[in-house]
């Protein structure tokens, strides 16, 4: 599992992501329990998770969004452009951030 604390969650069909303090999402199977994937490259905490089908959404303290093909682990986009933590994220239309701000891309 993670090596710090889990800050959110995304549940769709047979899968399960988790953000975490360890700066990494793990992509669950909902049937095994088992790890599928665990996804590197935020340099902070994961504080939010948005999925739709194959793809998550995350933003972080690093104030960077990254878009994930949860079927290969792969980060297809990295998002910057925020000031502060990224706190929350809904895939299709925006992005919020403490800094008052929200991105739209």
């Amino acid at each position: 599992g993670h090596t710090g604390g889990v800050w959110c969650s995304q549940f769709e069909g047979n899968i399960i992501c988790s953000g975490s303090t360890d700066r990494t999402i793990k992509v669950w199977d909902v049937h095994t329990g088992q790890s599928l994937h665990t996804l590197f490259g935020h340099s902070s905490t994961v504080r939010c998770l948005s999925m739709f089908n194959s793809i998550v959404v995350s933003g972080s303290r690093d104030a960077t969004l990254r878009v994930w093909d949860i079927q290969t682990g792969e980060c297809k986009h990295l998002l910057i452009g925020h000031m502060a933590a990224v706190r929350c994220v809904q895939y299709g239309w925006s992005g919020g951030s403490s800094a008052e701000r929200m991105t739209v891309w």
